[in-house]
């Protein structure tokens, strides 16, 4: 898991991405936009880190090696998180779309990434 130092001004953001160049890049777009971040490749990672729930937001990667983007909401938000959340996916479809929303995505946004609709859906996620 990488990390920034713990800074209060700046929203704590959860990055479940297990793609480790995907990750790494999503997280310094995020830090730039001044996010702090933490870093997972698995589910099983974030559900493990307890400061996971005290997140202001959260960017998941659909597919990941233990389970899924969809999954992982539902049971972090059974540990307490309350922030908003994102969805990313090279595999979407009007179904998964659909899971997500009834999940508490405010969004889903398909692979490869505009850097800008990234950190504008984040934005609009947490304010909401």
């Amino acid at each position: 898991m990488m990390t920034d130092q713990q800074d209060p001004s700046k929203p704590l953001v959860l990055l479940v991405e297990d793609e480790p160049s995907v990750r790494r890049s999503m997280q310094l777009l995020l830090q730039g936009h001044g996010f702090q971040v933490r870093s997972y490749g698995t589910e099983s990672a974030l559900l493990a880190d307890p400061m996971a729930a005290s997140a202001q937001g959260m960017v998941a990667d659909y597919q990941l090696p233990d389970g899924d983007g969809v999954d992982a909401l539902n049971r972090l938000r059974g540990q307490g998180f309350a922030g908003g959340a994102i969805m990313v996916t090279a595999f979407n479809s009007s179904e998964l779309t659909r899971r997500a929303e009834q999940a508490g995505f405010h969004r889903v946004l398909d692979k490869p990434l505009a850097d800008r609709a990234l950190t504008v859906a984040l934005k609009q996620a947490l304010a909401a």
